[in-house]
């Protein structure tokens, strides 16, 4: 009986979920297998949503992302730094000279930008995704590799046409309406075309892909049917998609099929414009159709209507027909007319007949344009401590036509005490600009950017008459950055920074490294490489040790602190470039672990 009761017990124990072996399973998923980081609002980012069963505590996580080669391209991983946790109790009952424990904590999810580990969006292609978690065992549970796609290549096309007014009246003039299609895009890439009337309703379809669509398109005013269309206004449509969901939209506007069988038309570049001085569609154009010879006379007229009255706003007249009319929104007596819908008709006597173009209509809107563009902080530290390490760029736009477009930083540094300006990061599109732009730090070069600098966001743009617009739009900050390398910790700020604001930065500096308890902490003073090897040694000789008493009011080394001069040995960058020798002329407080202390 006894043997019986310690076999049940025993039996238990092992059912008991306590002793059950537990299931421990990782996946790193997306919602999709394809992105397209062109800064266009549709699949910018890849969003990875990380999946973990198990129940131990990891103490280190890395995302790899690899191209088809198998070399890896970027990477994310868990911040390992023993850094002072926040609260005033925790800092109270905290050890000055102690390393705070590493607590590593697994993000739900991870944003992928396109980019590499340099801030550059990769090329179009295959990558492969993988995570792997270890532990304080040394033990590590990986997640199984996946392919996406990354496609940031958007179809493009341009439409044009040098007549958008046809008579599809069999008389052999001005019959079909002709429009030529420059496509640039991917074989599979695929196209459709429509035709609309006034109402917006769809009236002529086609389907192609980049191999079969034609450049040019002869449309002869028919519907699906085959049915003639009524006399009246129509646009074109042509929109281009690949499997990535890059799209592309462009339209003919002003299309004018005409059922009479006078050959007299007058065409505007621009369906709305705005006279109101700000340079952009201040001007709408107008070219006259004709095929007549002997033309003795000609009018134009823009005018209003009220019902069935009409009352000129501002006419144009001659004998010989120029080859465009330039209207300036004003009316005959030189102001500038009111918001509104406007009419025009040209008119041209060629001996005893006298012509006369459809009627057609401009809209004049001078509404105040509003451009905005939010950041997500003032201030921002790509440093990878999982703190402010992205700024979010948030565009708001309203009533401006964009047909392309350029977002810039600009890097306000000072050398010899001159002020000097650099671009430094550059994205561009077709269309509006996405809502969200997300920038890591990197310069277009491959370099992060520095603590404490001075930037500015730039924003311009060309609507569908080429015009270009510039506008200065934000100017921000970045903070103090801790960035990492290997178990080393680097704070570098520029000289040229530091003493416009000295005792304040140093102060910053100071608070900032109470935050990272157990480290060794070195002051260093660095300089660029021109000059004399000895004089830039002695310089920075005297600055490390003038650094060192402003920060602990210390002549010399003590507890964790010390300070040594670099001269010029270790730059930052090694290139003549005047922009990052600059950076090189630098304070730096550098934060290692100790060294393991040895058992006797």
């Amino acid at each position: 009986m006894f043997r019986v009761s310690i076999f049940l017990v025993f039996i238990l124990l092992l059912t008991n979920p306590i002793f059950s072996e537990e299931k421990e399973t990782l996946s790193l998923e997306t919602s999709k297998v394809f992105f397209s980081p062109n800064f266009d609002d549709v699949n910018d980012t890849m969003i990875f949503q990380i999946k973990y069963s198990g129940s131990r505590i990891p103490v280190d996580w890395k995302i790899h992302i690899a191209d088809e080669s198998g070399k890896i391209v970027k990477h994310f991983s868990a911040d390992l730094r023993h850094k002072r946790k926040s609260g005033f109790y925790k800092y109270l009952f905290s050890n000055e000279k102690e390393l705070e424990p590493v607590k590593v904590k697994l993000p739900e999810q991870v944003e992928w930008l396109g980019n590499d580990n340099f801030g550059k969006i990769l090329s179009d292609g295959r990558y492969i995704y993988q995570m792997k978690i270890s532990f304080l065992d040394k033990t590590e549970i990986k997640s199984k590799p996946v392919y996406i796609y990354l496609d940031s290549i958007s179809p493009y096309a341009r439409l044009s046409s040098d007549n958008r007014f046809f008579t599809p009246n069999n008389d052999k003039l001005l019959d079909q309406l002709t429009i030529k299609q420059d496509v640039n895009a991917e074989p599979t890439d695929r196209w459709s075309g429509a035709f609309l009337n006034e109402k917006g309703e769809v009236v002529r379809t086609f389907l192609w892909d980049t191999k079969t669509i034609p450049k040019i398109l002869i449309w002869d005013g028919k519907d699906d049917r085959g049915i003639l269309q009524d006399e009246g206004i129509y646009s074109y449509q042509l929109v281009g998609a690949d499997f990535s969901q890059n799209q592309l939209t462009t339209k003919l506007d002003n299309i004018y099929l005409s059922r009479g069988s006078e050959n007299v038309d007058i065409q505007a570049n621009l369906t709305t414009f705005s006279p109101n001085g700000d340079r952009i569609k201040d001007t709408i154009s107008f070219r006259p159709i004709y095929l007549e010879k002997n033309v003795a006379n000609w009018e134009f007229v823009l005018f209003q209507k009220n019902g069935e009255k009409e009352e000129n706003v501002k006419v144009f007249s001659g004998e010989t027909i120029p080859d465009k009319i330039d209207w300036d929104g004003k009316n005959s007596n030189g102001k500038i007319v009111s918001d509104d819908t406007y009419f025009f008709r040209f008119k041209i006597t060629a001996g005893s007949k006298t012509l006369k173009s459809p009627e057609r209509k401009v809209v004049v809107d001078t509404t105040d344009k509003k451009i905005y563009f939010g950041l997500s902080s003032k201030t921002f530290t790509p440093d990878g401590d999982e703190n402010l390490d992205l700024l979010e760029i948030f565009p708001e736009l309203d009533h401006f036509s964009i047909k392309t477009w350029k977002l810039s930083i600009l890097h306000n540094y000072e050398i010899d005490g001159k002020k000097k300006t650099k671009v430094i990061k550059k994205w561009k599109g077709i269309g509006n600009p996405a809502k969200r732009i997300i920038w890591d730090g990197y310069a277009d070069n491959g370099v992060l950017i520095g603590s404490l600098s001075n930037l500015e966001l730039h924003f311009s743009f060309r609507n569908e008459l080429n015009e270009l617009q510039f506008y200065k739009v934000k100017e921000f900050n970045t903070g103090i950055l801790v960035t990492q390398k290997d178990d080393k910790l680097r704070i570098s700020i520029p000289e040229s920074i530091l003493k416009k604001d000295e005792s304040s930065i140093l102060s910053d500096v100071k608070k900032i490294i109470s935050l990272y308890p157990g480290y060794k902490v070195q002051i260093q003073t660095h300089s660029k490489q021109p000059g004399d090897d000895k004089l830039n040694m002695k310089k920075t000789e005297a600055r490390a040790k003038d650094l060192f008493k402003k920060m602990f009011n210390r002549d010399m080394d003590f507890d964790r602190y010390t300070y040594q001069a670099y001269g010029e040995v270790e730059p930052l960058f090694y290139d003549e470039d005047e922009y990052k020798q600059e950076m090189n002329d630098r304070f730096d407080v550098l934060l290692t672990l100790p060294e393991p202390s040895k058992k006797k």
